[in-house]
């Protein structure tokens, strides 16, 4: 049975056009709504002295041209030039939820989808040139990758508690010896890795730094470095918690970078030599230097 809609002339018989252009107009009026609700819900700060980037943003990487990739929180990838000019973009419809990118090598990136263990390698117009398959090796779900000077893949097996290095046909080209006899049957976790001057730095955010070298062998540990995220910048490691420092090769203290102005709530900093970044509840602003 039919309802009447009332208006503010009287009764509108439910067979008459005006009855049907009135439900049209309140559906158009509830769209608009959400829509105005939907944009408010990823604009709802407002940073004195920053600006927006993007929205739904998951991470930001910088590699060593000063360009920088967005991961949107849908998996998309977006690479932008120094000026934050959008230049390429990247979707993989066939797997999930990027867990981490290494933009060591701007001509081979490395991304890595842990709920089916593949990890692509990427040109610089972010084409797929290689894939490895981690599912043929047994391992238990990574939470980090990082690319090898010689295009090689490092990853942590945290059964084994083994740090591997393997190549595109899933074999084990090098690996250490197993860490717990190091620490006293703590197997660390791998939150990120990276290698840089064939060094090995694998990051557990509750432990600390552990760093091998090239050939997958132990031989320091610095527990200072923990919490937050690590990243490098030139040949510096900077080490973001609450506060930002900057740390050198050889591992010591040497500046505290924190910046001023920056949101106290932040979940990510990041910087180029021209631009500084931050994500606020997956919003990315960011601001000249």
């Amino acid at each position: 049975m039919h309802q009447k809609t009332k208006t503010a002339t009287g009764i509108i018989s439910p067979n008459s056009h005006a009855y049907y252009m009135a439900i049209v107009v309140l559906l158009l009026s509830f769209s608009c709504q959400t829509q105005q609700a939907i944009t408010a819900k990823s604009d709802t700060r407002n940073i004195p002295g920053w600006t927006k980037l993007a929205d739904h943003v998951a991470q930001l990487y910088v590699d060593k041209l000063q360009q920088i990739y967005i991961l949107y929180t849908d998996g998309k990838i977006e690479k932008r030039n120094t000026e934050l000019l959008p230049e390429f973009e990247y979707t993989n419809r066939n797997y999930s939820t990027v867990a981490s990118m290494d933009v060591t090598n701007p001509l081979q990136l490395v991304v890595y989808y842990p709920d089916f263990q593949q990890v692509l390698l990427l040109d610089n117009t972010l084409g797929e040139i290689a894939r490895f398959d981690l599912a043929q090796l047994d391992l238990s779900e990574q939470f980090a990758i990082a690319l090898s000077n010689d295009n090689q893949i490092w990853v942590y097996d945290d059964i084994e508690s083994r740090l591997k290095k393997i190549n595109q046909q899933a074999e084990v080209l090098i690996q250490s010896e197993d860490m717990k006899i190091f620490f006293y049957g703590y197997s660390p976790r791998a939150d990120q890795l990276f290698e840089r001057s064939n060094q090995v730095y694998l990051f557990d955010q509750q432990k600390g730094l552990y760093i091998f070298d090239n050939l997958g062998r132990y031989f320091k540990h610095i527990s200072e470095i923990k919490g937050g995220y690590l990243y490098f910048k030139n040949n510096m490691l900077v080490h973001v918690d609450s506060t930002v420092h900057l740390w050198d090769l050889e591992l010591r203290k040497i500046q505290d970078i924190t910046p001023k102005g920056i949101a106290p709530d932040f979940d990510f900093y990041q910087f180029t030599d021209s631009y500084e970044f931050i994500l606020v509840d997956e919003s990315m602003y960011y601001r000249a230097r």
